[in-house]
């Protein structure tokens, strides 16, 4: 496969932690609307992305649930700027959780309408009075982390930085249809467009292996 392109004024945040010893990581993007962002700036964003992301999502995840770190990478360029943030930071849920591959899946909304794959973050670390029975979520735990990725998505986009002006949550699309034999064509320069919204399925889902569409 060759190289994915650079992506101007966007950066690469992956959250990383554990539950127990299995490691978990979600990438996500931002994009930022001025100037280049600096190395204090980038630390910033990491380290306020990173609490967000606690205080929403890991307000209803397991107490063996962990946040690690937070890595910024500006996409601009191969020599973009670069920052990675230390957490101990934990769930807030206490009980017993599922096992570490299973997860709830947040599927982002755009203005863009397509067939085929839309962005998903797979929250693990799912505890076990968040369930109703052994494959769907509970009802008000489900509303629960709608909410709770509701503020994530606004609060994102709630931070701005005078190195960089305003940060927008988005998602980066790379590639575009496929050539006569299916393999996807990657676009010469990268898209990027906007998280409007979010939906959270009701299905238990795996960090493993995708189950498809729900309905």
């Amino acid at each position: 496969m060759p190289p994915l392109p650079n992506a101007s004024r966007c950066i690469r945040l992956r959250f990383a932690g554990k539950i127990d010893t299995a490691i978990w990581n979600n990438v996500l993007y931002v994009r930022y609307t001025s100037g280049t962002i600096s190395e204090e700036n980038m630390e910033d964003l990491c380290e306020a992305s990173g609490t967000l992301y606690d205080s929403t999502f890991g307000a209803y995840l397991g107490v063996q649930w962990t946040l690690d770190t937070v890595e910024g990478q500006d996409l601009t360029s191969d020599t973009g700027t670069y920052w990675n943030e230390s957490f101990s930071l934990a769930g807030a849920t206490p009980g017993s959780m599922l096992s570490a591959n299973c997860a709830v899946a947040v599927s982002w909304r755009s203005t863009r309408h397509f067939r085929g794959g839309h962005p998903r973050t797979y929250l693990a670390g799912i505890p076990l009075s968040g369930v109703s029975s052994n494959r769907l979520l509970d009802g008000t735990y489900r509303t629960n982390l709608v909410n709770a990725a509701n503020s994530f998505r606004v609060g994102l986009n709630a931070l701005t930085y005078p190195s960089s002006g305003d940060i927008e949550f988005i998602y980066l699309s790379y590639y575009q249809g496929t050539d006569s034999q299916g393999n996807p064509i990657l676009r010469g320069t990268p898209v990027p467009y906007p998280i409007v919204g979010q939906k959270v399925g009701q299905r238990i889902d795996s960090q493993r292996r995708r189950l498809g569409r729900e309905p």
